[in-house]
């Protein structure tokens, strides 16, 4: 059936930052003058691309109004306002799939918007979809996957059904997400990234390890676009440094417990990026 109206939903637009760039480097290697496959490298871009499929259930049958579209570096997430639970969900899954990506040294950047949109297994458009690409594009300026506070209004009037408890489901997502100095709310993989559990195939201290040689590595970048961006993300690697240390609870409660124990040696070791 051919729609003729457009619907009220929540729209993600997901950018994988430097996709050029990736694919230039990585996949390809000069030899003799010219440029040839580089099998490690395009095994590497294809399995992350699969981690997203994966992770996200691209192409699965849904029983919601959940649509999802992968297009090259972009993924486009959406679904009816009015869906329980899924703003919750959407904010999981994304803040999950951030941090896998940083084992592989990928960034990503994107949108959250509220907006009218026709999104089904072939076609995505409407104003939701420029709003979140806008979001993207010229407001996120930084690593970072933005909403404003519209988005956890929604999520506070359409919780979970199995909570039934808008406070709750706004508590959970504040777990995932900070507030910037711009007034927009950010998944926050810094602070924020221990607030539930790491990816099975990377620990802690690794993660907080790739992601500080990720900021070093591109600090060195003499282009002042890049400067600005990984800047931004040194001076948030920094700030979680500080507050890490300030954990004295840490300490009241790893009496006792190797576990936190470990956490807090771990949280001791952390150096801020000069």
């Amino acid at each position: 059936m051919t729609p003729d109206k457009y619907e009220n939903r929540i729209v993600l637009f997901l950018d994988i930052l430097d996709f050029k760039n990736i694919i230039e480097k990585r996949t390809l290697q000069k030899h003799n003058d010219k440029f040839v496959d580089n099998p490690q490298g395009i095994t590497q871009l294809y399995n992350c691309l699969k981690i997203i499929r994966e992770h996200l259930n691209i192409g699965a049958q849904l029983d919601n109004s959940k649509r999802i579209t992968q297009f090259s570096d972009s993924i486009v997430i959406s679904f009816s306002v009015k869906e329980n639970g899924e703003i919750f969900n959407l904010i999981s899954d994304i803040h999950f799939l951030v941090k896998r990506f940083i084992k592989h040294k990928i960034l990503c950047r994107g949108g959250i918007a509220y907006g009218k949109l026709i999104h089904d297994d072939k076609f995505v458009f409407g104003p939701g979809l420029i709003a979140a690409y806008i979001a993207e594009s010229k407001a996120a300026m930084y690593p970072r996957i933005i909403m404003d506070n519209t988005i956890l209004k929604f999520a506070s009037k359409y919780p979970d059904n199995e909570f039934n408890s808008g406070d709750w489901e706004v508590g959970a997502i504040e777990t995932m997400v900070s507030k910037d100095t711009d007034d927009m709310y950010y998944i926050d993989y810094f602070e924020k990234a221990k607030s539930d559990n790491f990816p099975l195939d990377t620990t802690e201290e690794a993660y907080y390890q790739e992601l500080k040689e990720i900021i070093e590595l591109n600090l060195k970048n003499p282009l002042p676009d890049i400067k600005v961006k990984y800047g931004w993300m040194r001076n948030k690697f920094n700030r979680m440094v500080q507050e890490f240390k300030k954990e004295k609870y840490f300490e009241i409660m790893g009496i006792g417990d190797t576990g936190l124990k470990e956490k807090i040696e771990l949280y001791q070791r952390m150096t801020e990026i000069t």
